[in-house]
């Protein structure tokens, strides 16, 4: 008898040390090891896009809108923002026309201040079916000085995606606008 009280108090001690260890806060530490080290250097190039074009300056962002007056010149490009970029101390009246990738990587295209007096207006002014923006965030004030219409910080017609975007700031106007589109004409 005495055994078995003695088996019930014993399991009740294990329970309760299992318990108790099972809450304790537990630090591991791990080196990859060779070919962990491989797999990391091959996802980081995959992270490069081949013949992408690299934008890193507002002078780079000028390019682009200088480029997109034709409205085919995008298409099947795809653009990378390697770093934010503060536009402030340039004039900036947004990309004509955009029908290629633009990929944002997260980072921010600030001082963004768009006032003018012209219909369809937006960083991109329009975004056509084959456009795509991705994951790019935009600090902008876009302002209209009449009566005009379509109005969007990222684009002023979208005809194409614009995903896991994000806008600080404020867009007016009088007709169709909207924080990130003033007119969505995707189907």
């Amino acid at each position: 008898m005495k055994y078995r009280t003695w088996m019930k108090k014993l399991c009740v001690l294990a329970i309760a040390g299992c318990m108790t260890l099972s809450s304790m806060p537990l630090t591991i530490y791990a080196e990859p090891t060779d070919t962990e080290s491989d797999e990391i250097e091959e996802i980081e190039k995959v992270e490069i896009i081949e013949n992408a074009t690299y934008l890193s300056t507002p002078e780079d962002i000028l390019a682009l809108a200088e480029n997109c007056v034709d409205d085919t010149w995008s298409v099947d490009k795809v653009f990378v923002l390697k770093n934010d970029i503060d536009m402030s101390e340039v004039e900036f009246t947004g990309i004509p026309t955009f029908g290629g990738v633009f990929i944002g990587q997260g980072h921010c295209i600030s001082g963004l201040h768009m006032e003018q007096d012209m219909t369809v207006m937006g960083f991109f002014r329009y975004l056509q079916k084959t456009a795509v923006v991705d994951h790019l965030t935009l600090e902008a004030i876009v302002e209209s000085d009449g009566n005009n219409n379509q109005i969007g910080a990222f684009a002023g017609i979208n005809k194409g995606k614009i995903q896991n975007c994000k806008l600080i700031g404020l867009v007016s106007g009088t007709e169709e606008i909207g924080g990130i589109v003033g007119w969505n004409k995707t189907s």
